[in-house]
């Protein structure tokens, strides 16, 4: 599922599913551009937590080799439940720390209506 959004400038934009784990951070997470159903995304996150490596017995198929879902018995307590999914509204700024570091930018929490906002689809670990 695609989330299409408006910000503050009029245009549309949408971004893919596309969830990323990220460890780096003081609070490791599950996130992923847009603003997209906390289901299909915990769905993703799942697959990733699991690394599929294509064992049929953690994720069932329909007949067409399309996965449908994941066996909870191999996915902990934290990825099975929507209500922990948040969305938020990031930014990518560039800090002397960060460049000293290697890093080209760090991610901030910011709002809707900050220069640079993007939605986000997060759940913290």
């Amino acid at each position: 599922m695609t989330e299409t959004w408006m910000p503050v400038s009029g245009t549309f934009r949408t971004y893919p599913l596309s969830v990323e784990r990220s460890d780096g951070w003081d609070d490791p997470a599950y996130w992923a551009k847009g603003h997209h159903d906390p289901a299909e995304f915990l769905l993703a996150a799942q697959l990733i937590w699991l690394d599929y490596d294509g064992d049929r017995n953690v994720i069932y198929f329909d007949d067409d080799n399309t996965w449908l879902e994941v066996n909870p018995i191999w996915v902990p307590e934290f990825l099975r439940d929507p209500a922990r999914v948040r969305h938020e509204w990031w930014a990518n700024r560039q800090t002397t720390e960060s460049r000293w570091e290697g890093w080209r930018y760090q991610i901030e929490p910011v709002e809707p209506t900050a220069r640079g906002a993007y939605p986000v689809t997060v759940i913290w670990l």
